[in-house]
Formats: C-alpha cells, structure tokens, sequence
C-alpha cells in the first residue's frame, strides 16, 4: 500500500487526532499484520512543500548545518510506520548522496529534531496558501496539534 506520510502528514500512526482522520491510525500496524507491504511517499510533504519549507528552515535552523531532506527522510525511517519501501525524491546526484547519508545513519540529531518542530508550525500556518486545491486533502492528514512525542523518542 503506498501513502504520503512525512513530519507533518504524520496521522497514519501518532494517534493525536480526532473525527474523519480517526480511521487511519493505525494502518501501517495493521498492513504489517496482514502481510501487505507499507511504501511512504513524500518524506518531505509534496513539491509544493519542498521550496518553501527548505527556505524557512534556512532561516530557523541555528546551527546553518541541517539538512532538511535528510532529517525528514530520517524522520520517516525512525517513525512508528516501519516502511518496507520509501520514495524520496531524488533529482541529481546530490539527492541520492543525502538519502544514502539517512538511511545508513539514521539517528536524529537533537537539533534535527528541534527544526522539524518549528517547521511544523510552519506548515500548518502556510500550507493552504502553498497547496493547490488538488493537495489540500493532505491538511486532513495534519493533525491539529502537536505534543511532539514522537520526535522525542526518535535516536
């Protein structure tokens, strides 16, 4: 089964939300169980996500030295889904090296850490002015807030 989930379309399996997304949490557990195979796409939230979140955390991240692909790539290899298969976007040579980088060592910095949480806020403010209509469904998968746990149990 393939379905986005990344550091902030994360109500597949965090269990933090309420109504319609309810019926998804969950679903990765219950593929495994089945035998049916789990494939993640969109680790860093969608092309129309890539730019503007890049650019914020130029400017949120303090240390200057974060790769935001790779911490949002690790963040999918360390959460609760347990991919069988990941689709990251990878468009030169540069790309494939970072997603190497995340999988190989896939322990989150705290700083890492710490710049998915201020992108989360981020996004949830600027998402609907960043999305086309045809990706809005993905706010669903938002949920509405956040107490970061699952950030703190990642390595």
């Amino acid at each position: 089964m393939l379905f986005p989930y990344n550091f902030y379309h994360n109500c597949l399996t965090n269990g933090k939300t309420t109504g319609e997304t309810d019926k998804y949490n969950s679903i990765a557990e219950k593929l495994h169980k089945k035998g049916i195979g789990v494939t993640i796409m969109k680790p860093l939230g969608s092309d129309w996500f890539v730019r503007p979140l890049i650019e914020a955390a130029r400017q949120l991240d303090e240390t200057h030295e974060i790769s935001l692909p790779r911490a949002a790539l690790r963040y999918v290899v360390n959460s609760e889904v347990n991919a069988d298969v990941i689709f990251a976007g990878m468009y030169n040579l540069n790309n494939v090296y970072e997603n190497v980088k995340a999988f190989y060592n896939p322990g989150m910095t705290g700083e890492e850490k710490k710049l998915l949480k201020k992108l989360r806020e981020v996004a949830k403010v600027s998402a609907q002015n960043w999305y086309p209509d045809y990706y809005k469904f993905l706010e669903k998968w938002a949920p509405d807030t956040y107490d970061n746990a699952d950030l703190n149990n990642f390595a």
